[in-house]
């Protein structure tokens, strides 16, 4: 099974301009409002960027290719279920979240997380 990077790296490749925008803003957003739902669900999962302390940092193309691996590390996490999942996706690429959702498919992830014992 490839790395979380390298399925990452997949994803962000297959990204349209208007998917990788998309979760360029919700990075953004995260900086700025700690009640924005991207943040609160990154958060929820103890993981994100602490509010404020990125204000006025321009958000690049390579912070969003390393969170498209971190989202798939996240993923394949035990405590991340299928509604952490969906808002995560949801947060970051709004009306595409099923179309990435299979892009990570496609990239190596499962598609249905195996029961916990």
């Amino acid at each position: 099974m490839p790395t979380d990077q390298e399925i990452g790296a997949t994803v962000y490749a297959a990204l349209t301009t208007v998917e990788r925008a998309s979760l360029r803003e919700a990075l953004r957003a995260t900086q700025v409002d700690e009640y924005d739902d991207f943040h609160c669900a990154l958060g929820n999962l103890g993981y994100g960027w602490p509010v404020g302390q990125g204000r006025g940092r321009r958000v690049t193309q390579k912070d969003v290719r390393k969170m498209c691996g971190w989202l798939a590390e996240l993923r394949t996490r035990p405590d991340t279920d299928d509604t952490d999942w969906g808002r995560l996706l949801c947060g970051a690429f709004g009306d595409g979240d099923d179309r990435v959702a299979g892009l990570y498919v496609e990239a190596g992830l499962p598609k249905t997380k195996p029961a916990l014992d």
